[in-house]
């Protein structure tokens, strides 16, 4: 997030966003396997890689085959994304490119939409190589500030400064969540899963977006979405704090 606040702020503000068509189902397993020998020599390791592709699905009781794509949520399947996707990034950083990306999540930077388009016919065409396809419906040519990424969004403050804030939609998934775990009809509050909440959400956000009104704001929204009685008002209370604090220690280490 922070080489694409960079690059907004050096006047890349027109961004390609690629958004891959049911990436993790698609993955084509031969091509995948063709590319892991150039950085796995243990033969052992590669037939184990091959099982966990093939290695069927569970649907009620009855295991389906699997001949494409990786366990989605799996902890290797963003590793091998990666893998699959890396030739991608050569050549675009082989063009002298900006862009980040995060598994199948990938944002081009660029000056103009003229160039935009041309970006992402070139992505489109890389991505055939792989057999992937881009979903057409959310892919876009737009305005940096206009578009999402990992959560995030682009607003520009006084003098023009790019800053992060979180994303309109992460933050209602997060008052959600809020609210599951206080619970308004009242029967317990949990503390410590509050507080594990904020830990999640708001370790990365306090590094990124560190003494802007955004995340201060967040917070205030936090505070309203507390409301309690009044002899519940002391957990509540240590629960902001708790939050809180957590966004310092999140700058402490972030220094």
């Amino acid at each position: 997030m922070l080489d694409a606040q960079r690059y907004v702020q050096d006047g890349y503000r027109v961004v390609v966003d690629v958004d891959l068509e049911k990436f993790f189902d698609r993955v084509n397993h031969d091509i995948l396997m063709e590319r892991l020998p150039s950085r796995i020599d243990d033969k052992a390791v590669l037939r184990l890689i091959r099982r966990y592709l093939v290695a069927g699905i569970m649907d009620g009781e009855v295991v389906m085959a699997r001949y494409k794509g990786t366990p989605q949520g799996g902890p290797l399947s963003p590793l091998l994304a990666n893998v699959l996707l890396d030739e991608v990034d050569r050549e675009l950083e082989r063009r002298g490119y900006r862009f980040v990306r995060y598994a199948d999540d990938c944002n081009v930077y660029v000056r103009s939409p003229r160039a935009g388009e041309l970006v992402l016919a070139c992505l489109t065409k890389l991505y055939g190589r792989l057999r992937l396809k881009a979903n057409d419906a959310k892919t876009a040519v737009a305005p940096a500030s206009r578009r999402n990424f990992l959560g995030y969004a682009f607003l520009c403050g006084r003098g023009g400064q790019v800053k992060c804030r979180v994303a309109d939609k992460a933050l209602k998934t997060f008052k959600q969540r809020i609210r599951q775990l206080t619970r308004r009809s009242g029967v317990g509050f949990k503390t410590e899963a509050v507080t594990s909440c904020g830990n999640s959400d708001f370790a990365d956000c306090s590094s990124l977006c560190c003494g802007q009104p955004s995340v201060d704001s967040c917070l205030e929204d936090i505070d309203g979405i507390f409301s309690r009685p009044a002899e519940r008002a002391a957990n509540v209370k240590m629960v902001i704090v708790d939050l809180r604090l957590n966004r310092f220690a999140g700058k402490l280490i972030g220094n």
